[in-house]
């Protein structure tokens, strides 16, 4: 596991806990509530500055505490260690890579391209197509560090667009209208894209475990 070790206090229901990941595969066995999801959440946590489970870091925060910390150390393909640390408390969230402050999110994501599977993840196939969009905008995070500034725009656009509708104000409308199309066509673009190439891999892995050739998404 690239990962080499993992740093917990307050996370959940973890209170002091440092973990060794350096072997090359890891498994945690416990009984249910004991914090086994916990522990992937907190090194998706390190990878990505955010959950996967909610969108709200208070509920992260162990009972009776006022913050949580998290600190991993990651081994790259060259060799190199990287060290993340994530602190959150009085609702600000302060990351550090290698000491020094990130100031975007973005940055982890190029330094830890962490990649998450579990069983919500079969919504992907049976869920609303937001389910696929995530995962599509997700892996794109991975390859393409302007794809976020892209999703952060278009984000940007339709908010303020919505609040002129919501204002009854429509003199700028217009303007907003060509930029969340602009916008809109760039991601489109690259999810298309993106699923192109996912479906040169997928259908022969498919192929290969079912037997059913000729399958794509």
């Amino acid at each position: 596991m690239p990962f080499l070790s993992l740093s917990l206090n307050n996370f959940r229901n973890l209170k002091n806990d440092k973990i060794d990941l350096s072997s090359k595969e890891v498994y945690f066995v416990g009984e249910n509530g004991q914090g086994k999801s916990n522990i992937l959440e907190a090194l998706y946590y390190s990878a990505y500055g955010a959950s996967f489970r909610t969108h709200v870091d208070t509920q992260l925060i162990k009972q009776g505490t006022d913050g949580f910390s998290i600190s991993t150390l990651y081994q790259q393909e060259g060799g190199s260690v990287q060290k993340i640390d994530v602190a959150y408390k009085d609702g600000i969230k302060h990351i550090e890579k290698n000491e020094k402050r990130i100031q975007d999110r973005k940055e982890l994501v190029n330094t830890i391209p962490c990649v998450l599977f579990c069983h919500d993840d079969m919504q992907f196939a049976t869920g609303e197509p937001e389910c696929r969009r995530f995962f599509l905008d997700q892996s794109l995070t991975m390859f393409d560090p302007l794809y976020i500034d892209d999703m952060r725009n278009y984000k940007k656009v339709l908010k303020n667009r919505n609040q002129l509708l919501k204002d009854k104000s429509y003199d700028m409308l217009g303007i907003y209208d060509v930029q969340l199309a602009k916008n809109g066509l760039e991601i489109q673009k690259k999810r298309k894209n993106a699923v192109f190439q996912f479906n040169q891999i997928f259908g022969k892995l498919y192929e290969d475990i079912s037997g059913i050739c000729g399958v794509s998404i």
